[in-house]
């Protein structure tokens, strides 16, 4: 028999460990430096390159971000900033930051002076938003579903987003708002995935109503950034297949999409909407930040869709109460909160503490004295309370303003454990 061979062990060099240059500039106000990669011939990486004296210039059309010198020109053809001064037929600077016949809301004299410092002021107004918020009786929770997204909701590992959408899909076919009669306005739309899924439920509708298709079926697409990755064409895409596999027992649907890129101060509203044929519209938003929402409520108002009757309805997801602007509060936001006892100069109290609401703060974590006696529980109880308050400024100014026949509130549409903004504002034409 022969001897066996003996296998040679294959020896291998361990790899070297590759070197990882690491940008070297000091960031202002943080004690370290960029993580970016850099060359090993660079002392910085290419987005902090102009801070070495090398050939990285700020883009003209947007100095928030740089390119190469060489380059330069180039860049210049496609970058996304290019056009911003192109406006459409329905830009108007700065149009909502007045209302076409805004009314002044009579409030008391400011008494809080504008040299207080932020411990004076949260040691006079805490005890305020606590007064008001121990009035107040707890919102409604009207988590809602549609079986038009119960197959995004099996789909997806992470459910956050899509139980929002099928909330706020739900609230709108119990309110009477879901439908291809409606021609819906998202505001700050981003990717538009809430308009897309809520033509998905509309299909679904459609499937059990079979109504007969309208011209002011649609969706208007609002918002002020660069998107990339939109849905606009998912909603006439799988529109046409819908079409196609019902086509001998359903009438067809042909939303319209209509996209713009303009920040919602600037928004004419009646122009936008003008060859829409829109016969009923209706507002939706899913989290629209707080100065957002104040002025899309000022850009409604602004327009002739509230005096026509033509607005059936409006459901926004609210969020981010402490960006609101004061000066662009309805007038009657601005009555209710003096009512309460706050005005401009207090104001930023109420900017504050609404953060606590949203916030995990340390009961450790304070740098204001008379916040050390507070627990983390205690500041985001009096945060919840804050965002009450401006909320409830909206709902009592929409009542004020709008016609009777329209009704206004709020209430909780998905449990806080889904996400702690879960209060929606929602108006009706009845």
């Amino acid at each position: 028999m022969a001897e066996p061979t003996s296998k040679k062990r294959k020896t291998e060099d361990t790899p070297a460990v590759p070197v990882v240059y690491r940008c070297e500039y000091l960031i202002p106000n943080r004690t370290r430096t960029c993580g970016m990669q850099r060359k090993q011939d660079n002392k910085y990486c290419s987005h902090h390159m102009i801070e070495g004296q090398s050939e990285r210039v700020p883009c003209p059309l947007d100095p928030k971000h740089t390119v190469w010198k060489q380059d330069l020109s180039r860049h210049l053809k496609k970058c996304p900033s290019l056009g911003k001064d192109l406006h459409d037929p329905w830009y108007s600077l700065n149009i909502n930051h007045k209302l076409s016949n805004e009314l002044c809301a009579q409030t008391s004299p400011s008494q809080t002076q504008l040299g207080d410092t932020e411990e004076q002021l949260l040691d006079e107004y805490l005890p305020l938003i606590r007064e008001a918020g121990e009035q107040f009786t707890p919102l409604r929770l009207i988590s809602s579903s549609h079986e038009g997204l119960s197959k995004r909701l099996s789909e997806k590992e992470h459910q956050k987003h899509p139980i929002q959408q099928s909330s706020l899909a739900g609230n709108l076919k119990t309110k009477g708002l879901l439908g291809p009669d409606n021609f819906y306005i998202e505001f700050g739309c981003g990717k538009a995935e809430l308009s897309r899924f809520l033509n998905l439920c509309i299909l679904e509708e459609h499937k059990s109503t079979n109504s007969t298709s309208t011209n002011s079926y649609g969706f208007g697409l609002i918002d002020r950034s660069v998107n990339r990755m939109k849905n606009d064409p998912k909603i006439t895409k799988e529109t046409t297949i819908f079409n196609a596999q019902n086509q001998s027992s359903l009438h067809p649907l042909h939303p319209q999409v209509k996209r713009t890129r303009i920040d919602i101060k600037d928004l004419d509203l009646d122009n936008f909407l003008d060859g829409c044929k829109c016969e009923n519209v209706v507002g939706i938003s899913k989290h629209l930040c707080g100065v957002a929402t104040d002025m899309t409520l000022r850009s409604l108002f602004n327009s002739s869709v509230i005096e026509t009757q033509s607005l059936n309805g409006l459901m926004i997801a609210m969020c981010c109460r402490h960006i609101c602007d004061y000066d662009l509060l309805l007038p009657f936001s601005k009555e209710y909160l003096a009512a309460k006892g706050f005005n401009k100069p207090s104001f930023k109290v109420l900017q504050k503490v609404v953060s606590w609401a949203v916030s995990s703060i340390p009961d450790s974590s304070t740098g204001i004295a008379s916040q050390s006696s507070l627990s983390s529980a205690e500041k985001t109880k009096l945060g919840v309370m804050a965002r009450r308050l401006i909320d409830e400024s909206r709902v009592y100014a929409l009542r004020k303003m709008l016609p009777s026949n329209y009704t206004s509130e709020i209430f909780w549409y998905v449990d806080q454990n889904i996400t702690l903004e879960n209060v929606c504002l929602c108006v009706k034409r009845n």
